[in-house]
């Protein structure tokens, strides 16, 4: 069982170890690729997400959250192939850009094997997908931290006709990136200064996509990680929204039932859907307190105490970012899965009570 004396302390000094420059962290200590010490972004939000959950002195300087909010508004690059006010990795644009010719052969073999659709063999297709998930998790990490953060962002879906459009158009047979869309929007949306009828609307159109289950999207869907998983991202935009999960007690069944993988997303996604689930109905509560005890071991195996961290996968670091590599997967703590796994435990730890840390939860 977890020592959790000064466990808090322990992970930000893990993630300060990380800092390789004056806001700019690096994705693990030892196996780190050339991508992943020219990528920043991406790890900034990462680092400020934990150092949120832990609740570090750090961002309680008013002096450092400005110095920070002026590090974002760096990344708030122009190109004319994105949509305006995109937080954008100088870095990352270059390496993804110079990579288009090898991804249009893969792309063309997985079309060819049936993996992807035709509107996916261009490389454009994921990554302004890529560039929007980027540009998700800045305004969401700045929100979190600074509460005088204001988005100028405004290049998504703001009609009920463009955004039933824009999910008409999502493949809902694979629910995690689909409702990773959807989550994405729900954030944007909520930077509105009236949101209420779109609230509503997506409200009534999700509805529309609840399975007997309580898991959202199409009937075909074969593996209960993706249900899971996407159901994940949906209720994520549901909370930025104030949107109910419209079937919370069949979800909560389902979830009990899985057995995740020993990976970090795995393992967050239903944390975070049962405890999303227990914040709107008590049903079966002490099963869930149960599920999450039975859980705390299983990422206690990603914990490195000596260091502080965690890894994403059992004894390995998390090697990608967005189609990019940025380690080479060393038995070693990273900051992804640190920052999945310290969240996961902050979730546990709210719900399960007394004998436990309290730390602050983020919204994702």
């Amino acid at each position: 069982m977890f020592n959790f004396k000064d466990l808090d302390k322990r992970i930000e000094n893990f993630i300060l170890s990380l800092q390789s420059s004056e806001y700019e962290f690096k994705p693990v200590i030892n196996g780190i690729t050339q991508t992943g010490k020219s990528l920043t972004l991406g790890h900034l939000c990462y680092a400020l997400k934990v150092l949120y959950t832990v609740d570090s002195q750090l961002l309680k300087n008013k002096s450092y959250i400005q110095n920070i909010d002026k590090r974002f508004q760096s990344f708030n690059s122009f190109y004319t192939d994105l949509p305006k006010n995109s937080y954008v990795d100088d870095q990352y644009y270059k390496l993804y850009k110079n990579s288009f010719k090898k991804i249009w052969v893969k792309n063309c073999i997985k079309f060819l094997l049936n993996k992807i659709k035709f509107v996916e063999i261009n490389p454009n297709y994921k990554f302004r997908e890529y560039i929007r998930a980027e540009t998700k998790q800045a305004i969401a990490t700045q929100i979190q931290i600074n509460k005088e953060y204001f988005s100028a962002y405004d290049s998504f879906p703001k009609t009920e006709e463009e955004i039933k459009e824009f999910l008409d158009n999502l493949d809902w047979s694979f629910p995690w990136n689909a409702g990773a869309q959807l989550s994405g929007i729900c954030l944007f949306i909520n930077t509105l200064e009236e949101s209420k009828d779109l609230t509503y609307f997506i409200d009534r159109y999700m509805n529309k996509k609840l399975l007997p289950d309580g898991t959202y999207g199409n009937k075909n869907i074969k593996n209960t990680s993706e249900s899971i998983n996407g159901s994940m991202k949906v209720i994520s935009g549901f909370d930025w929204l104030g949107i109910n999960i419209h079937s919370p007690e069949s979800l909560i069944d389902t979830c009990l039932q899985h057995e995740p993988m020993s990976e970090g997303c795995d393992l967050v996604d239903v944390i975070y859907v049962l405890y999303m689930c227990n914040k709107q109905t008590n049903y079966r509560e002490d099963d869930i307190k149960n599920y999450f005890e039975s859980l705390i071991p299983e990422v206690e195996e990603h914990f490195y105490p000596e260091i502080g961290g965690f890894s994403y996968y059992k004894h390995k670091s998390q090697t990608h970012y967005y189609g990019l590599n940025i380690s080479d997967g060393l038995d070693e703590p990273d900051l992804h899965g640190t920052t999945l796994l310290v969240w996961g435990l902050s979730m546990m730890f709210e719900i399960l009570g007394e004998g436990y840390p309290n730390w602050n939860v983020i919204k994702p």
